[in-house]
């Protein structure tokens, strides 16, 4: 280990994030070494490789499965699906009345050309996969006021249902509706 934060080699040859434990909330600390995601080292915090997907984005794909996964209401759920012939992972898919749901989550900023890449992914993922038996949506933590309206617009010229940070808590339910309404798009 290393007295710098940042990168660094462990003794297993894997690379960890090292952090200063002073800097951290205890509680919030604690609660990673609680769950395995990692482990304290002289004074300081050593977050594990797994744990830094997780904190970097994985934690909302896990998030919306369980949020679907509790409405009974899907045939199929699964995350991080790799599939032949499709260059991206699907981040969340299910079926519901015989419709595939295609979910991209995003955490952070979506603005100018990030925006536009996130929708053509997932426009992409759902024409490849379902076309129009499928529905795309978009899960990001970001406010609606947070995003423009030019990338409201465009999410909404494309079919796609954007699930902003204040609806998560209704994920689930909200892409039900979604896939068990009439229409074909949006």
């Amino acid at each position: 280990m290393t007295d710098k934060p940042g990168l660094v080699l462990d003794e297993d040859n894997s690379y960890h994030i090292q952090l200063p434990h002073k800097n951290l909330d205890a509680a919030f600390t604690q609660q990673l070494v609680d769950l395995g995601l990692a482990r304290e080292m002289n004074g300081d915090l050593v977050i594990y490789n797994n744990a830094q997907r997780f904190l970097n984005g994985r934690w909302l794909e896990a998030y919306v499965w369980d949020k679907l996964d509790q409405t009974g209401q899907c045939m199929d759920i699964c995350k991080n699906l790799e599939v032949i012939g499709i260059a991206n992972e699907l981040d969340v898919a299910c079926t519901v009345h015989g419709k595939l749901g295609v979910v991209e989550c995003k955490t952070g900023s979506l603005k100018g050309k990030e925006g536009q890449n996130v929708l053509n992914k997932l426009m992409a993922i759902k024409d490849g996969l379902g076309g129009i038996f499928a529905k795309s949506f978009l899960v990001i933590t970001n406010s609606e006021k947070e995003s423009t309206e030019e990338f409201k617009k465009r999410a909404n010229e494309y079919g796609a249902t954007i699930i902003f940070r204040d609806q998560l808590e209704n994920a689930g339910n909200i892409i039900i509706d979604k896939l068990s309404s009439r229409r074909r798009t949006g």
